[in-house]
């Protein structure tokens, strides 16, 4: 399993890993966060990833892991920006933080939710991202793929003896939470939830408000791909 489809919440592969964009988007499709997955609360594994700590993680040798977390960039989390100038494949002087993913009002881990409204809100497109790691460190990557992002509002499951299936119990808007699913567009689609605390980064010139207040950055323009890690 390549290193960026471990959460660094957990050490783990993400609980919500699926092979494609729809199983975390569709209307109507329902899907759980394991408590693992630590996707509200801070990482088990504190800080910068060592290559020791990858190679048990993915059960590799030593000099795998160490090639394997220089995919990475580790750095303090309010400099995250800073750590795209390694990879140097954009410009970053037009670098736009463009998705910061919010806490949810209620702890989601464990809890199982049903998809009632999808929308995409980053075009594919080649980003960079950073995953918090704890103790105010980032672990930040440029995938070669494109990435695609979308805006997922749930109805959580809430235990009510009176109906045999709350996750269709009445409730407006209002009562909606919003998650953030994130697509790696090569060969092999993979999605899965991004964290609270993950940051988005698009390369675009375009700096323009976005109506939402979420998002900034033009979600149409595309970039010619580069050479993977």
């Amino acid at each position: 399993m390549n290193p960026k489809f471990l959460n660094p919440h957990s050490g783990r592969v993400y609980s919500t890993l699926r092979h494609d964009q729809w199983a975390l988007t569709t209307t109507g499709s329902i899907f759980n966060i394991s408590l693992e997955d630590q996707f509200d609360r801070p990482a088990q594994i504190v800080g910068c990833w060592t290559s020791e700590q990858v190679a048990a993680l993915m059960d590799v040798e030593l000099a795998d892991a160490a090639s394997l977390t220089d995919m990475f960039v580790c750095i303090e989390t309010s400099k995250t920006a800073e750590a795209f100038k390694r990879f140097g494949a954009q410009p970053t002087s037009h670098l736009v933080p463009a998705l910061v993913v919010p806490k949810p009002r209620q702890a989601l881990g464990g809890k199982t939710m049903r998809v009632v409204q999808s929308s995409e809100i980053l075009s594919p497109q080649h980003c960079g991202i950073c995953h918090g790691s704890g103790a105010n460190y980032s672990m930040c990557h440029e995938p070669s793929e494109q990435i695609q992002v979308f805006q997922v509002r749930v109805r959580v499951h809430q235990h009510d003896p009176g109906h045999a299936d709350c996750l269709t119990c009445g409730g407006d808007e209002s009562d909606l939470e919003s998650l953030y699913v994130v697509c790696h567009l090569s060969q092999d689609v993979l999605c899965h939830l991004l964290n609270v605390g993950d940051i988005i980064f698009t390369f675009d010139v375009d700096k323009r408000p976005s109506p939402n207040g979420n998002l900034r950055g033009s979600l149409n323009s595309t970039h010619s791909s580069k050479s993977g890690h």
